[in-house]
């Protein structure tokens, strides 16, 4: 135990147990907070799911949005527990536990306390997918750079396995890293499946960030460095600050590492450079509250320089009376999710949906459903009798259908969602919003 804990217990002073009660006491906080939220809440996780479940096949292992890091865990984690969203809720509480301890240890138990409060870090401790367990691994990497900069590169490394934009920690790392070559040897080591596999298969490393700029453009076609890129990148980087500061904790935060600035403690910097970092890549496309994390993390730690050890654990306490029960409780559109798709579970897939969200079960994987605009060009304005033939053409014996969806993406298929009879439908399920149908044959076979 103190072997693997020393590492990070120098501002515990050199005592691993009191790191370890914070560990344990984050390990039981996120588990109930996870609790709150057995089904899927990152539709993303239906696509991780899908390339974990047919790894170790070659074209799986080189992705220009995701690296394999986090598909091969989830294979793993499938194979251990039989349920890859079990296995992928299991990832994020472990992810914000070792984000907690790592915190303690570097920055002291009140830095991780207050970390363990943070809504952000909350939140996706209940969410299946890659942002806190990358999140986590960066401050793993952060909290070795001193002492063990070949470790810290191994983290690091991991943390790219995880999700491409990791990479903007390593100027903070690098920073504190007080043996640079090994630093680089074990980022280089650890990130081996990724660019090794690129080599062996003959396609580039490199991620392409080319759909997100589109989206972020509105749909115009652009590079990473085009004109157009540029001209939108210090908007970008301003929604991208305004998305990581919602919250005031993260604001009290920002202010406590100008504070630390001041008093030029390199770890202030550190978190600096992290979040500047993070928020620049950002920029060059879109974000959200969860493509910022890191940069809201690192921005809240920054409260360790603006109150004594006293202040921040009796502010974290009195956050975490309203941050802790709002992240166990789950939404409305959750709750019907997992009430639908347990009420229609005897659908077989592949499933024709009107909501992305909706998936099947099979052999404790999670099989996304097919959006009926998927289906055929215009696809949005079919009707149920035109729709027919085209599933089955395509394989499809079974539609879900969602009165949100239906009104606002699918009003041909109303008559569905109200439930009137319709030739070649028969209703199967319902549940949580959902209607289930059975698609009968347009031949009549």
């Amino acid at each position: 135990m103190r072997a693997w804990l020393w590492p990070l217990t120098r501002p515990t002073g050199g005592r691993p147990w009191p790191l370890l009660g914070v560990a344990i006491l984050a390990a039981i906080a996120l588990g109930w907070v996870a609790s709150g939220h057995p089904g899927l809440r990152l539709v993303d996780f239906l696509g991780f799911s899908a390339r974990a479940r047919q790894l170790p096949a070659s074209e799986m292992w080189v992705h220009p949005l995701y690296p394999v890091g986090y598909p091969a865990l989830l294979r793993l984690g499938q194979a251990l527990t039989g349920d890859v969203l079990l296995a992928g809720k299991a990832l994020a509480v472990v992810a914000g536990v070792v984000a907690v301890a790592s915190t303690g240890g570097w920055l002291g138990l009140a830095a991780g306390g207050w970390l363990l409060v943070q809504a952000g870090l909350l939140n996706h401790a209940g969410t299946e997918g890659t942002d806190l367990l990358a999140v986590a691994l960066g401050f793993v990497s952060l909290a070795l750079a001193r002492r063990r900069p070949g470790l810290a590169g191994v983290a690091l490394g991991a943390a790219c396995l995880c999700r491409y934009t990791a990479i903007t920690a390593l100027p903070a790392v690098w920073l504190l890293a007080t043996h640079r070559p090994r630093l680089l040897g074990g980022l280089v080591v650890a990130t081996l499946p990724h660019w090794g596999a690129a080599a062996l298969l003959g396609v580039s490393p490199l991620p392409d960030q080319s759909v997100n700029i589109a989206i972020a453009s509105g749909g115009a076609a652009s590079g990473l460095w085009d004109v157009d890129t540029l001209r939108r990148w210090p908007g970008g980087i301003a929604r991208a600050w305004a998305a990581a500061t919602l919250g005031w904790p993260t604001l009290l935060g920002a202010l406590g590492l100008l504070v630390g600035l001041v008093r030029r403690d390199r770890r202030a910097l550190a978190l600096v450079l992290w979040a500047v970092a993070h928020l620049a890549l950002v920029g060059l496309a879109f974000a959200n509250g969860r493509l910022v994390l890191p940069a809201t993390l690192a921005l809240a730690l920054g409260v360790c320089w603006l109150l004594p050890r006293a202040g921040v654990v009796v502010l974290s306490l009195a956050l975490g009376i309203t941050t802790l029960p709002l992240a166990h409780e789950p939404t409305s559109s959750e709750s019907d999710l997992v009430e639908g798709t347990a009420a229609c579970a005897e659908l077989s897939p592949p499933l024709l949906a009107t909501s992305p969200w909706f998936h099947a079960r099979a052999d404790g994987w999670l099989i996304a459903s097919t959006p009926v605009q998927g289906l055929a060009h215009g696809a949005r304005d079919l009707s149920p009798d035109e729709l027919r033939p085209l599933a089955e053409a395509a394989g499809y014996r079974s539609i879900v259908v969602d009165a949100g969806r239906v009104k606002r993406t699918y009003p041909q298929l109303s008559d569905l969602q109200r439930e009137r009879q319709v030739d070649g439908f028969e209703k199967v399920c319902e549940g949580g919003g959902f209607k289930g149908y059975r698609i009968a044959p347009a031949s009549g076979g």
